[in-house]
């Protein structure tokens, strides 16, 4: 009797314990969906908010968020600020024509996101789009074009054989990606219609506005 009574009572503790360990997953499961749930929300309003339109000149229509009938010397009227990428070559192996519409599209609908044009961003700023376009890469500039980038075509300031620096000279050709072609970037520096010049890579994307980085430096 001693021995069947030990047996039974260790039987009803597992089952107490196995009936405990299926309520704490059950719990789990409940907070684990509703955790994915809110998650999937969130995912939702920021992809809304950043989606892409599928007709990139959408952008481009948009109407800006202060008085355009004003005369151009209203001191209303918002301080454009110009965004300036550089394509050095066009589509090859580390590169391709989609990649490229898909990348300028994205950057520029974040800028315009963060700008004046959108109320929602508190941003005072304006904006002008350009691409630095070496010679190389003109005949496919009018995609950025196309965009509403405004195109500038430059060959390199600098020639390979005018470093005066021998290293240099000698192992330009393996910057990424394209050597002293790259050196066409210099040029934003000779953008002067804007008080403020943003030189950024093609892959970039601004979440935020930069109003306050643009005070500090006029």
């Amino acid at each position: 009797m001693v021995t069947f009574n030990r047996r039974g009572s260790t039987s009803s503790g597992e089952t107490r314990q196995i009936i405990s360990i299926q309520k704490i997953f059950t719990i789990l499961s409940i907070v684990l969906i509703s955790l994915f749930l809110c998650a999937l929300r969130l995912w939702s309003s920021f992809a809304e908010q950043y989606a892409v339109s599928s007709n990139p000149k959408d952008i481009t229509n948009n109407k800006l968020a202060y008085d355009t009938t004003k005369d151009s010397g209203s001191s209303n009227k918002p301080i454009q600020v110009a965004y300036a990428i550089s394509l050095i070559k066009c589509s090859d192996k580390q590169s391709s024509t989609s990649g490229l519409i898909d990348a300028a599209t994205v950057l520029r609908h974040s800028v315009h996101q963060t700008s004046v044009r959108n109320p929602n961003s508190g941003s005072k700023y304006d904006y002008k789009m350009y691409a630095i376009v070496h010679k190389k890469a003109e005949s496919c500039s009018h995609l950025l074009g196309d965009l509403g980038y405004h195109i500038i075509v430059k060959d390199s300031p600098v020639q390979t054989s005018e470093i005066r620096g021998d290293y240099l000279r000698k192992n330009v050709h393996r910057e990424w990606c394209c050597g002293a072609d790259e050196f066409v970037k210099l040029f934003a520096y000779t953008i002067h219609d804007h008080p403020i010049v943003v030189h950024t890579d093609i892959d970039f994307m601004y979440v935020k506005p930069m109003d306050n980085l643009f005070d500090a430096m006029l």
